[in-house]
């Protein structure tokens, strides 16, 4: 059977999916499994139809390299917020949302005090709850939870 690949929705690349999905198995199959640094080390051929997915400029790589490293961090800060029993109940701290055409992080508390940018990040959770309920939809044992998915959302 003919694979079809295709971008998610929201992604960005420069290269066409299916370009690029065959030349990762192809990359995966010569060397028995795929890595990011695999990758990147075939990619830095200029004949790679994956090169041109890369930035190459190293100043320009680090500096967004750096801005990943902030991403990452604004997205693995929590707030402990109660306690259940013995286990302390945490949630995200800062949620990406878009304030006066700017894309920024905010605090919760912020969120919940702006009316706007409380439903982006209700509407960014539901999203987030779909696109785990497709990622999953193959497992059975995971119905019940499905049900409820699609009552919510």
């Amino acid at each position: 059977m003919k694979k079809e690949y295709r971008w998610k929705p929201g992604a960005h690349s420069k290269v066409n999916a299916k370009v690029a999905a065959d030349e990762i198995e192809r990359i995966a199959h010569a060397y028995g499994g795929i890595t990011p640094s695999r990758m990147v080390f075939e990619a830095k051929k200029k004949r790679n139809p994956l090169h041109n997915s890369f930035e190459w400029n190293d100043t320009i790589a680090s500096k967004l390299y750096r801005e990943s490293q902030a991403r990452y961090i604004l997205r693995s800060i929590e707030v402990v917020i109660g306690q259940d029993e013995d286990k302390p109940i945490c949630i995200r701290a800062f949620h990406s949302v878009v304030e006066d055409d700017a894309k920024i992080y905010t605090t919760i508390d912020h969120a919940k005090e702006n009316p706007e940018l409380w439903e982006q990040v209700v509407e960014k959770a539901k999203a987030e709850i779909k696109s785990w309920r497709e990622t999953y939809r193959n497992i059975q044992a995971f119905e019940v939870i499905f049900d409820a998915i699609d009552e919510l959302v």
